[in-house]
């Protein structure tokens, strides 16, 4: 695992004092990634560096490594679990190694069968590999994006980084903040797409690579979840589905224990982390980490789970306390951890436990990604409501107006089914914009809107993943836009930023792309189902654990990382939220009317209804935005 950097003119000339020098301050800001080494190259017209958290080949694995007599040469952030398996191959086919490391069989691959290399791996990665030669670069990112690379185009130069901070704060790059991304993050809590919340600073797309010689830059996908638009609909794939999950998780979890370092598991408590480390302990005696927050509320404090699953696999536990005090104070420096801003609260008690599991160790397991693909959340029950929604449809209006006006006053309530017969289906983006991402939708905001600014709709994101999608499946449509923006730029980029501040590794076998592969060519059917007497969610990954964990386990309703914040708002929130918001040097007051914000935190109240829920993710999106922009404004020229 490292942060890797770099700068490429497109034209021939020397460059070679700013390569220099743009290279090392990069790599100067991306110290926290690498830790134990740190190398660069530079020629005329490009340069590239990395900086290392050894963890395969400790002693030879120095970046960046070069080939041919130093033609190619290769910057890599990340680890490849089949590397070995590779290397036999390539050794096979010809190729000479110097290293035990799986940077140099990435090197090879592409030595010998070019991007077709990508197919190969297995892994999460974002690599450059520099032809001196040709005068041409290629960078690639891993299928799901879990490492991100980000990069800056002019008409001259690109510059690349594994995080967009290092390169705001270049020299001369002044960079300003992007109103649409601010707009569309209000909504997502996240940067949606290929932008960032700086103009002419972009993602290089997960799945996707892309060439930069002199004629200029070529961007092209290697892979998509199946059934993704392009594809057929994958068929399902024969015999159990439960059993052929087991292998695939099995399989997933001991690829991601290959290290050189010791290896630990992140434990919640719940279903997800706790298979992670049944498995894992089938190989070796492994350590588990866990944050709490003191609360006789079991929705809330998660450690007697915890402790359950640790005594039940062998594991030594290690604990850290949350409280509400520590929380919001912690809540503060995330800023100049998470990159770009990203308001999920979550990555506070995420931050905690990763300090305290590399103070032993380089690399943690954990069950993220597990609610994506498996059909966690209540995804299923919309799902349903949607199927229920589509035969309601074909009735005639006359009929539903019927159907209303005797059904409503025998239930004694209005019936939110009739009112979502008004949501476009043909296009699910205010409908789950709501029910998915619980945020404002484009009508909310724009009643806030201070001056004549105009913005795209941010629903568009998800009315375009739902045009990609090829399933019929409504729980698979579900899951295809679930799996999209919001795991890569939320889960993912919190999995990558808040662990690499701590000089850790993240692992996640559930996301490992033949398991995702493999769930995705299931219908939707066999991801909910009957288990101990009710329907439940994520009912593949229950029935393997079962005999496996605790009951007591596998009888817990779902919870996420739980964060003293969006349930209740409480005085200390309230009041926190209310300093920051009422501060004068505030950014929103550019895009929001100030007195609208305000007026919507006096009003929030605890967030039992939809439309309360998302005023208290908006506020808090807005306070987060402004926690971020106290510390890395001064860096933009807005």
């Amino acid at each position: 695992m490292c942060g890797v950097a770099g700068i490429f003119f497109f034209a021939d000339g020397n460059h070679s004092g700013e390569v220099e020098q743009t290279v090392a301050a990069l790599l100067d800001r991306i110290r926290h990634r690498g830790p134990d080494d740190r190398g660069e190259m530079v020629t005329p017209a490009f340069g590239m560096g990395t900086t290392r958290l050894a963890i395969i080949d400790l002693a030879r694995g120095h970046q960046p490594m070069s080939a041919e007599r130093g033609r190619y040469s290769i910057c890599f952030n990340g680890e490849i679990y089949n590397y070995r398996r590779l290397r036999s191959a390539l050794i096979d086919e010809g190729s000479e190694f110097e290293t035990e490391s799986d940077t140099e069989v990435i090197l090879q691959g592409y030595l010998k069968w070019g991007p077709k290399v990508l197919d190969r791996l297995e892994g999460m990665f974002a690599f450059a590999i520099y032809d001196a030669e040709r005068h041409e670069l290629f960078l690639a990112r891993d299928r799901l994006g879990k490492k991100p690379l980000y990069y800056y185009k002019d008409a001259d130069k690109l510059i690349f980084c594994s995080e967009v901070q290092a390169m705001v704060r270049l020299d001369g790059l002044r960079l300003s903040i992007c109103p649409q991304s601010y707009w569309d993050f209000l909504t997502y809590r996240y940067i949606p797409g290929t932008a960032t919340i700086y103009e002419r600073v972009s993602k290089l797309e997960r799945g996707h690579f892309c060439r930069l010689n002199r004629a200029g830059m070529e961007t092209e996908e290697y892979w998509q979840i199946p059934g993704s638009s392009g594809e057929s609909i994958p068929a399902s794939p024969p015999g159990d589905p439960a059993r052929r999950f087991g292998e695939l998780f099995a399989t997933a979890v001991e690829k991601r224990l290959v290290a050189d370092v010791p290896v630990g598991v992140v434990l919640s408590g719940g279903i997800d982390s706790c298979a992670v480390l049944m498995e894992a302990s089938k190989h070796r005696n492994i350590d588990s980490y866990h944050v709490f927050f003191p609360s006789d509320d079991e929705d809330v404090n998660e450690l007697k789970y915890a402790e359950l699953m640790a005594k039940w696999a062998g594991s030594t536990l290690h604990v850290v306390e949350a409280t509400e005090q520590i929380f919001f104070d912690r809540l503060q420096d995330m800023a100049a951890i998470t990159d770009e801003p990203l308001a999920d609260l979550a990555s506070v008690p995420f931050k905690m436990v990763c300090d305290l599991a590399a103070k032993d160790l380089k690399v943690v397991l954990s069950g993220e990604g597990a609610d994506e693909v498996l059909a966690g959340y209540g995804y299923h029950y919309l799902s349903r409501r949607i199927e229920r929604l589509k035969l309601l449809r074909q009735l005639p209006k006359p009929v539903l107006n019927v159907m209303r006006k005797f059904i409503e006053p025998a239930c004694g309530q209005r019936l939110k089914i009739f009112d979502e017969l008004d949501v476009p289906l043909a296009n699910y983006g205010g409908y789950l914009n709501h029910n998915i991402t619980f945020q404002m939708d484009q009508g909310t905001k724009l009643e806030l809107l201070a001056g004549n600014h105009s913005f795209e709709d941010s629903a568009r994101f998800l009315a375009r993943a739902y045009d990609a999608v090829q399933s019929e499946d409504p729980l698979n449509q579900i899951l295809h836009v679930i799996s999209g923006d919001w795991l890569t730029e939320d889960v993912l980029m919190k999995s990558d930023k808040v662990s690499m501040s701590s000089s850790l590794e993240a692992r996640c076998p559930f996301l490992d792309h033949a398991l995702v592969e493999f769930l995705f060519r299931l219908p939707g059917k066999s991801k909910v189902g009957a288990f101990n007497g009710k329907i439940e969610s994520k009912v593949l990954l229950r029935r393997y654990l079962e005999g496996k964990v605790p009951a007591e386990i596998l009888a817990r309703k779902k919870l996420g990382f739980p964060v003293p914040a969006y349930s209740i708002c409480s005085d200390r929130e309230r009041g926190f939220l209310h300093d920051i918001l009422g501060a004068a040097d505030c950014f929103y007051p550019r895009f929001l009317r100030r007195d609208a914000v305000m007026g919507l935190l006096k009003g929030a109240k605890e967030a039992r209804s939809a439309a309360q829920s998302a005023t208290k993710h908006f506020l808090w999106s807005v306070a987060v935005f402004e926690i971020w922009f106290r510390s890395n404004g001064k860096y933009t020229t807005a």
